[in-house]
């Protein structure tokens, strides 16, 4: 079987209109969008890797915000954060999601989710999506 790959790639516009819309709920395995780095090892264990991700601009840019930022990277998915600012989850690649529960506003999201699907469920949140190819269920939102 053909083993569909998408990818979720959270951004800034996303991550704070969600954080600002009480409707607007991310969960990834019940752990919230923006959270303590004891509740992602708990819920995750110990990341594969932790590097800084070194960001040109953005909320999760050290320039930028003046704190040194880190990304705990696991297998397909990492958070970006540190102890002073949480970390958020920065990157989910849904074809190695299968033992993951991603829901948003209520809905799970997964292999299966269309990019079409997603942004009806995003109704008015500030998001868009980079479709993949024709035909194909592939793409990633920013």
């Amino acid at each position: 079987m053909k083993k569909v790959m998408l990818t979720l790639v959270l951004f800034f516009e996303i991550v704070i209109t969600a954080l600002s819309q009480e409707k607007a709920i991310i969960t990834l395995n019940g752990i919230p969008l923006s959270a303590t780095k004891s509740a992602i090892q708990k819920q995750f264990g110990v990341p594969i890797n932790t590097v800084r991700p070194d960001y040109e601009c953005g909320f999760l840019s050290s320039d930028e915000q003046g704190e040194v930022f880190y990304s705990m990277e696991y297998d397909g998915f990492k958070w970006t954060g540190n102890e002073k600012s949480s970390y958020v989850l920065d990157e989910l690649k849904m074809e190695k999601a299968d033992s993951l529960k991603l829901v948003f506003q209520g809905q799970i999201i997964d292999q299966n989710t269309t990019s079409t699907t997603f942004l009806a469920l995003a109704e008015d949140l500030e998001t868009s999506v980079d479709e993949g190819d024709v035909g194909a269920n592939t793409w990633s939102i920013d």
